[in-house]
This record gives C-alpha cells, structure tokens and sequence, in this order.
C-alpha cells in the first residue's frame, strides 16, 4: 500500500462514550429534512466499503476506557453475524447517502490498545468471544539500547541502560514493571537536561518521576520483595532510595504501598 495514511485511522476512545455515536455519528433529526452527522470513523469505513481489493486498518486506543460492550455494540453484532451487516442508524431510509446498514467489508481489520487497571473496564465473554488477544507483557532493554547505539553518546547512554535493567529486574517478579515508553523518556529527560547538574542526578530525578509512580499495591510478598530489591539497586541514586523507603515503610504500617504519601 503506497498511501498507507488513506487505510489506517486511529481513533481515541473517550471515556464517557456510552453508543456507538462517537464512531457512527448520528441522525440530526432536528433538521427539516433529517441529516447525518458522520464521525470520521464512519467516513473510513465508508471508504473501506468503496475499496474493497484493499486492506483497512482501524486503531481503537485505549478501548477499554469505556465499555466496549456500549459504545462497539453495532459491531459485536456484525461480527457475529456478518450476513446481516453493521447497523449504521435506526431510520428506515438512506440519509445523506448513508444507507441504515453497510455491508461489512471484509477487507476491514480491527484492533485495539489497552490497559488492564483501576481506570479501565474489563471485557466481557461477548467481546472476547469475538477477537484475538495479545499481550505485550516483556521489553527487552538490550534491544532498546541497540535502537538508540547509533544516535546516542555511549557515556550517556551505558549508565542510562544499566539503570533500567537493574529496576527492570527488581520490578518484573512484582508486575510493576515498565515498558519501551518509560525507558524513552528517561532518556529523552537526560538527554534534554544534560547541560544542567550532575548526570547521576538527572538519572536519579527521571527514575523518581517515571517509574516509582506506577509502584503501588497492597501487602504481598512479590511486592515487598520488590521494593527491598528496587532499594538495592537505586542505592547512587538518593532521591529514588529515600522514596522506595518510604514506601516501604507505608507497606508494613498500612499494607499498602503508593507513590503519593
């Protein structure tokens, strides 16, 4: 595909969306005659439907902020019944050259990003039963230092590596791991701010702010043993090692441990 923009869309799913509006669009039935507001994810399917020799890529990011079984419901029906196709709206009638079903285009592939914590929904058998899931769980940080070997200055880059690896290794047996973003931005913070202090404090500062806050949970034993480990290797780092012994000490007084004290 030469213009491989034209056949993806990417579309950020929005927390309060309860139907399937913020991909459809909807009937303004105020007008005289009733028109169709179209979102753009309906002008890409529309677009799949005239193309059909070609693949179409549609990205629903961060999908579980709100319950798929809501605002994808349109969907989940097409899937499990193609022959019937995707009910784009309720009138009987095409409006504004939108037909009340389209055919569902076989040349139309969809997938989703998500995370699984306090702030998502969880996915019902209904959505599961329709789709494959991947889950992106180890990074490999040789191969992200391999990624930035020929653009970065190894005296910047070496200490950098090291550093994630050992908190990767001490987070990992806990789930509390992070991922290629976090590793990014440390370095992007060090590499920005290299003119200003002390590098070993610059790395500390990053660590602190990007990959302590995620550390929370309540009372376990892979938990606590992470955050004894997390302690080990932070030791040049002072800021970092003062905030895990903090958070050690919520562990064992209230069973839970957090960031935000």
């Amino acid at each position: 595909i030469s213009d491989w923009k034209r056949h993806y869309s990417q579309v950020a799913v929005r927390p309060d969306w309860t139907d399937p509006t913020g991909l459809l669009g909807f009937v303004n039935s105020i007008s005289d005659p009733p028109s169709y507001r179209p979102a753009d994810t309906l002008n890409f399917l529309l677009e799949a439907d005239r193309d059909r020799t070609r693949p179409y890529f549609l990205c629903l990011d961060e999908m579980n902020l709100a319950r798929v079984e809501h605002y994808f419901a349109p969907f989940l029906s097409a899937m499990e019944s193609p022959a019937v196709g995707l009910r784009i709206h309720g009138e009987p009638d095409t409006i504004d050259n939108v037909d009340p079903i389209l055919d569902w285009p076989n040349n139309l592939f969809i997938f989703g990003t998500v995370n699984m914590d306090e702030s998502t929904h969880p996915f019902s058998d209904k959505v599961l039963d329709r789709a494959f899931t991947f889950e992106f769980w180890d990074v490999d940080l040789d191969q992200w230092d391999k990624k930035w070997r020929s653009t970065v200055a190894t005296s910047i880059l070496d200490p950098v590596t090291a550093a994630l690896k050992k908190l990767y290794a001490a987070l990992f047996p806990a789930r509390r791991h992070f991922g290629y973003r976090t590793a990014d931005e440390v370095l992007h913070f060090c590499l920005a701010n290299g003119e200003h202090g002390s590098f070993e404090a610059l790395l500390d500062a990053a660590i602190l702010m990007k990959v302590l806050p995620r550390v929370r949970g309540d009372d376990s034993g892979p938990l606590g043993a992470a955050l004894a480990e997390t302690a080990k290797v932070s030791a040049a780092f002072p800021r970092t090692l003062n905030k895990v012994r903090q958070m050690q000490e919520g562990l064992a007084n209230s069973g839970h441990a957090r960031f935000w004290s």
